[in-house]
Order: structure tokens, then sequence, then C-alpha cells
């Protein structure tokens, strides 16, 4: 088991799954991880990890665990993007941590949230 801690939500790398939850650093923090992962559950996009279960609230959003994506692979999709080749949905921050490979190899946004 990993977790790692963001801003608002923490994931937790379990197996081949990926579990978000609230920050529970503080109730603001908390607050805004229930809308980051509410807004993950009502705005698909063809370019993300998909939610894979959920739990009503935003108190949970399970997702296939993902291969990291490195500086490289984040080089060539900002250069993509850029050249208009593929879309990204709005409010991923364009840095590498935000995106990686699923079991398939298809390079996904792993972070779309907007609070």
């Amino acid at each position: 088991m990993q977790i790692k801690k963001g801003q608002t939500r923490w994931t937790i790398l379990i197996f081949n799954l990926a579990f978000k939850i609230p920050s529970l650093k503080s109730w603001g923090r908390f607050v805004n991880g229930l809308l980051n992962n509410m807004y993950e559950n009502t705005h698909p996009h063809p370019g993300v990890c998909p939610i894979i279960f959920k739990i009503p609230g935003g108190f949970v959003n399970v997702m296939p665990r993902c291969t990291p994506a490195d500086e490289l692979d984040y080089n060539r999709l900002a250069w993509m993007v850029e050249g208009e080749e593929i879309e990204i949905p709005p409010y991923v921050e364009l840095k590498s941590s935000s995106f990686g490979y699923l079991s398939n190899g298809r390079l996904v946004a792993l972070d779309w949230a907007r609070y």
C-alpha cells in the first residue's frame, strides 16, 4: 500500500486500484476534496482515467492504478496538446505527475479536478 498526498485529496494505491479520498488535513481541504471527487464523477472525458466505482457524495473514487508518466512522456504530450493533436480535459495541470498509462498502454489524465 502506498499513499500519495495532494492538496485536496489523498490517493491510496493498493494492488491494481487507486482510491481517491478527500484530504483529512483540514476541513476546507476535505470539502474541496469532496467537490473534486464529485466533479470527476459528473464530468467524464475520453482523455481521463475511468472511475470504476464511487461512493456518492464524493467520499471515494476508485480507478485503475496507472503507471506514472515520466518527463519524456510529458514533453511529448505537451507537444501534442500545443499542436492540437489531442484534447485534454479542462483543469488538468500540465505536469508529468498528472498523467499515467492504463494497463492497455493508453495515456490518460489522472487528476482533472476543479477545486
